[in-house]
């Protein structure tokens, strides 16, 4: 049976248990800043996410994710 990359005596010994430990702490205080500004702006956290996804890629990957959500 696999070890969890949650227990704490598996992550001492695997250094990859310690890495996808690592990736969910920093996933979890971006979810938090996420909640944070998507409060300030009265927009849900998805919304906020959209945006800087939008903000940070070009025209071209944006026409694709507004084509492929119409087609949904």
């Amino acid at each position: 049976m696999h070890q969890s990359d949650f227990n704490l005596i598996h992550q001492n010994q695997n250094t990859e248990s310690k890495i996808v430990a690592s990736l969910e702490r920093i996933a979890q205080a971006f979810r938090v800043l996420l909640w944070q500004e998507s409060k300030e702006f009265a927009l849900m956290p998805i919304q906020v996410q959209v945006l800087i996804f939008l903000l940070h890629h070009s025209g071209e990957k944006r026409k694709d994710i507004s084509i492929y959500h119409l087609t949904i």
